[in-house]
Order: C-alpha cells, then sequence, then structure tokens
C-alpha cells in the first residue's frame, strides 16, 4: 500500500516496489543534490507483523533561471511491514505531509535554463 496523497498524489493503492524506485528515479533524476533526512523512530511489534513512524525531511537542490534553488518537504512517515521468508518487507509506505517551503516549480523552471 503507497499513499503519497497528502502531497496531491493519486489516492492509496496496492504498487509494486518497482514502480515507486523507477517514479522516484525519473522525478529525482535531473535534481543535483537531495537531502533527506528521518528520525525519531518508532516502532511496535506484533509477531510478524510491526508498525513504524518517524518524522523526515527532504530538501532539494536544482540551480535555476529564477535562483529560486530548493524545496523542502517537512513531514512524517507512517510504515507497515511484515515478515517474509525471515526478511522484514515494507507492506505500506503513506508520507503525512506538514508544509512545503521553496520553489515549487524547480524542475520545469530548470527544463527552461
Amino acid at each position: 500500500m503507497f499513499d503519497m496523497s497528502s502531497m496531491g498524489g493519486p489516492e492509496p493503492a496496492l504498487v509494486a516496489a518497482e514502480s515507486i524506485i523507477e517514479g522516484w528515479e525519473k522525478g529525482l533524476r535531473a535534481l543535483k543534490a537531495i537531502h533527506h533526512q528521518s528520525g525519531n523512530f518508532l516502532a511496535e511489534l506484533d509477531g510478524e507483523r510491526a508498525t513504524a513512524f518517524c518524522y523526515g525531511i527532504a530538501s532539494l537542490y536544482l540551480p535555476n533561471l529564477s535562483g529560486q534553488n530548493t524545496r523542502t518537504y517537512v513531514g512524517s512517515y507512517d510504515f507497515g511491514l511484515e515478515k517474509q521468508s525471515g526478511r522484514w518487507r515494507i507492506s505500506a509506505f503513506r508520507f503525512n505531509l506538514k508544509y512545503i517551503d521553496g520553489n515549487r516549480q524547480l524542475e520545469e523552471q530548470a527544463e527552461q535554463a
């Protein structure tokens, strides 16, 4: 279950890990720098299942003609985890956006540069 709806993405849905990776790789490819930091992890274990929570911040940097070269996302994450064949796997991923600061057209303006 993948949910980025708090950022204006599609409604939560079952999405293959490969599709998520491909989308992020494509969306982040043009950026010159990315800083992603998470912390204050809380986890609860229930046998072969677990939930986890953390806060996160991501800062994106891409020089462009506008001079507004950064965008920052601040929020938190909720994860569902399942133990499969002895390995923990993410079964649910939700980002809860608190706010966005900076250039919301960062990638579009860089394409014009």
